[in-house]
């Protein structure tokens, strides 16, 4: 040990008081003597922590005798002889700043969360009148029917009571079934203090700078969510025993400095008592009121089948009302719901964004922009792995971690998936009736801010649980299983044969960054000629960035004409199957199918015309290829010939995944139903979408075998390929017509031939543009991303 100069020494609390002493005098002592908050010494008896450390021995020791002289058991180990068990256990609680200051609230603030509180149980105690009084309806009238008898002897009025009554208590049966019913809650699961100690940590320092009790209990579940409520209700609120969940995905997908302000913008929720109840009781009745004014139950698919194999007597006479009623219930609640999100939604918003300053303050306002961003991105790869697991199921297959999978995603997703988030993001505006701001108008909030953010660890979320692939596979195991899977690991297979992502490599991704300035797209370009002309190469460079506003406009209404096809074709299939549809929803004016094949057509001509204009500016990019390739050594130019060669022949695909795109489109719209009475009335749409798809997919494959592959390892045709990963029909487009595939085979089919296309087309235009990225950095041509420094940071500019 060293000497008593060395600041080496701290001061740990063992969690308990000493023997002798009790809380309330512990807490008291240390409170007067130490000055310390409520929260600080709740955390100091209830686990071990860390009070004070970098002391000389001397300060050390004079500090744990007066600690203990107080009743807290503590100690004085030496710093430097109790090493981490390694780098995953080291500590991040540094990162924090010393304290975080409580945002300041209005006392007109803290009355009308009071105000809010009242008002939100007006709803609740409605119903429960409307209960009592249709209660005491039927006891009324079961009571006058005994005296009706006795004093008229009339059978006609008494049955007419008893009809009254009758009606009374079914009406009483569905009125009061919403209080028993019980929705399963996603599996979640506890993390081990002592185990996962580093985000723990991490959790109770932010507890404790913000003053509130430490958390009691920290779970993880499969959702791109966090949030903080009482571990068991209004009890545990009055205790200050709080739970943390947070999902799996966001620790795979954010750094630690965004994690902590997630988990900052969850504690800010209860930063104030007053805000602590109002949040906890105004989002409770809220989400019970929308799960029985909106959720569905088992009760509605036994109605719905039943109704489906029952007589029609029985099914008009009892089914109907049964329906009927439900439906009844359901609208009031309702109202009962938009009643209190209209008394609530001006507060309810104005707490999200006092917990959003937290966030911000923690993190800083323009992490917080990029984050809102990230997890939007990660709902949105949330679907498409649940979509893609939905189809691996039908097969006999799951992904093995769905939180990897989600997070992996969002690295693959296209550039017009990236575009329909942001634009959905910008589109999104705060209605009269959502209880949550908009986030361009929380974005808009955290910018005014102007908070630098007090956090400086970019360190990944996941190494803060040190078995972090070990509780991916355990909850999505748990996930299954409480879907009603059995034998679940039988079904398990690595996330890339569902996902059928093949990762990019990194330069790669640089290459066709660079090369394209972000503008490369699911579009084949059309390559063809682009020998021809007198431009030299950074010419036609320097036009085509002069070029590229032109190129995103016409792009963009490229995307959005393929949507209007796709959305109109799938109208018409209804339409030809005597569907009743709402022709706003796909597109279309009228109900009429001539009306609708002729909407088809100028989608069609439309989408057409788009691919034309955009045709003059690919043959200044096939241009750009060619002069590269005139100067390239000899091998390069001969690799290069060839991929450009390859990728010319892209385009034959364009007319059969159209048309396969389309169709898939409908079939898995139809097949997303989950009305069971709705699927059966579909069954000719199905079975049309169906047999014009698999058409399709003969016709890809037909054309597939005019495409020539030249990436290494995968020479021939990209049928050949389609035939070495093992797509039915791609060896013989008659066993596709011969075997009897169902609907969902055939739509998965589809969609393993266009993720065929769409990978090899990229991988092979990343070679490309590797090669002609190099080829135009040893002639020193200035490249179509310009960079340029400003303002301290590095920007593309076009």
């Amino acid at each position: 040990m060293q000497g008593s100069s060395s600041s080496d020494f701290r001061v740990e609390s063992a969690g308990r008081i000493l023997e002798g002493f009790s809380t309330e005098k512990v807490s008291e002592a240390l409170a007067t003597r130490f000055r310390l908050k409520p929260s600080q010494i709740g955390l100091m008896l209830s686990r071990r922590v860390v009070i004070k450390r970098g002391l000389t021995e001397d300060r050390a020791k004079k500090l744990e005798a007066a600690l203990r002289a107080s009743g807290l058991d503590v100690s004085v180990p030496e710093l430097k002889s109790t090493p981490e068990s390694g780098d995953e256990q080291a500590e991040i609680e540094p990162a924090l700043p010393d304290a975080i200051p409580r945002m300041p609230v209005s006392l007109a603030y803290r009355v009308g969360l009071i105000a809010v509180m009242a008002l939100s149980l007006m709803a609740p105690l409605f119903y429960l009148g409307l209960i009592v009084a249709v209660t005491g309806g039927l006891i009324w009238s079961l009571t006058l029917i005994p005296a009706q008898l006795a004093e008229t002897g009339s059978i006609a009025g008494a049955l007419l009571t008893g009809s009254f009554s009758l009606m009374c208590g079914v009406f009483l049966l569905f009125l009061a079934r919403p209080l028993f019913i019980r929705y399963p809650s996603p599996p979640t699961m506890q993390l081990d203090r002592q185990k996962h100690r580093r985000f723990f940590n991490l959790v109770d320092g932010l507890c404790q700078r913000m003053d509130l009790p430490p958390v009691q209990d920290i779970r993880v579940d499969n959702r791109v969510a966090a949030s903080l409520g009482p571990s068991e209700g209004l009890r545990s609120l009055r205790r200050g025993e709080l739970t943390l969940t947070v999902g799996l995905p966001l620790f795979a997908a954010l750094d630690s400095r965004q994690m902590i302000g997630v988990v900052g913008h969850e504690l800010g929720h209860f930063a104030h008592p007053t805000a602590m109840s109002a949040n906890y009781l105004v989002n409770s009745v809220n989400r019970w009121l929308v799960s029985r004014a909106k959720v569905g139950d088992s009760w509605d698919v036994r109605l719905e089948r039943w109704h489906g194999s029952a007589p029609v007597l029985v099914g008009q006479a009892v089914l109907r009302p049964a329906q009927a009623l439900m439906t009844l219930t359901r609208t009031l609640f309702r109202g009962m719901l938009l009643f209190n999100l209209r008394v609530s939604h001006q507060l309810s918003r104005k707490m999200e964004y006092e917990a959003d300053r937290y966030e911000c303050w923690l993190m800083g306002s323009k992490a917080f922009e990029i984050t809102a961003e990230k997890l939007h991105m990660l709902a949105f790869a949330e679907q498409c792995v649940q979509a893609a697991n939905t189809r691996a199921r039908e097969n006999g297959k799951l992904i093995r971690d769905l939180p990897r999978a989600i997070a992996e995603s969002v690295d693959h997703l296209t550039v017009e998936q990236r575009q329909a988030v942001q634009d959905a993001m910008g589109e999104q505006q705060t209605s009269l009736w959502d209880a949550h701001p908009a986030d361009v108008d929380r974005i808009r909030h955290a910018l005014e801010l102007e908070f630098p953010g007090a956090v400086r660890t970019d360190e990944p979320a996941a190494r803060l649980l040190p078995d972090f692939d070990h509780l991916c596979e355990s909850i999505t195991w748990q996930t299954y299983a409480d879907s009603g899977i059995a034998d679940v690991e039988q079904y398990l297979v690595d996330n890339e044969k569902i996902l059928q992502v093949r990762k990019v490599s990194d330069q790669d991704g640089e290459a066709l960054d660079l090369y394209f300035n972000g503008h490369l797209t699911r579009r084949f370009l059309n390559l063809e000629g682009g020998r021809e002309g007198q431009q030299t190469l950074q010419q036609v460079i320097d036009t085509l960035r002069s070029r590229l506003p032109e190129l995103s406009a016409l792009q963009d209404s490229y995307v959005r004409a393929a949507r209007l096809h796709s959305d109109r074709t799938h109208g018409r299939v209804l339409l030809a199957e005597k569907v009743s549809i709402q022709p706003r929803d796909f597109g279309l004016t009228t109900r009429e199918l001539r009306d609708a094949d002729r909407a088809v057509e100028e989608a069609s001509n439309e989408w057409r015309d788009l691919g034309k204009r955009l045709r003059d500016i690919d043959r200044l990019f096939a241009r750009r290829m060619h002069l590269a390739i005139d100067e390239m050594p000899a091998d390069d130019a001969k690799l290069a010939s060839t991929v450009l060669e390859s990728l010319s022949s892209f385009p034959m695909l364009v007319l059969p995944m159209r048309h396969m795109s389309s169709y898939a489109a409908t079939l898995e719209g139809v097949l997303g139903e989950n009305d069971r009475g709705r699927l059966k009335r579909a069954e000719p749409v199905i079975e049309h979408a169906a047999n014009r798809c698999r058409e399709s997919i003969i016709q890809f494959y037909n054309a597939a075998a005019r495409v020539a592959l030249s990436l290494p390892g995968e020479q021939g045709t990209l049928r050949e390929q389609a035939i070495a990963s093992g797509l039915p029909g791609s060896r013989n487009g008659r066993d596709l017509t011969a075997r009897e595939l169902d609907p969902p085979e055939i739509l998965r089919v589809a969609r393993q031939c266009e993720e065929l296309a769409n990978d090899t087309y990229y991988r092979s235009m990343a070679m490309m543009a590797r090669l002609c990225t190099e080829q135009e950095t040893r002639m020193r041509v200035r490249p179509l991303k310009l960079l340029r420094f400003g303002g301290g940071a590095m920007d593309a500019v076009a």
